[in-house]
């Protein structure tokens, strides 16, 4: 079996991996910006996270 494929009607590229073939990604994460809403969001989950964490602490 080939370890790499590609599918014509997507052009995403595979990579056999024991017995099925997944996504092969990139191995370099994006180098853009995530933007104003993504900074947002990320300080939002991080805050919220920190919450769940603190309540657990203090009620278990």
């Amino acid at each position: 079996m080939e370890e790499f494929i590609t599918d014509e009607r997507t052009g995403l590229r595979y990579e056999l991996v024991g017995d099925y073939y997944l996504i092969a990604g990139e191995d370099e994460p994006e180098g853009r910006p995530i933007g104003i809403w993504g900074q947002r969001h990320l300080r939002y989950i991080r805050s919220a996270a920190m919450e769940i964490v603190s309540n657990d602490l203090i009620y278990a």
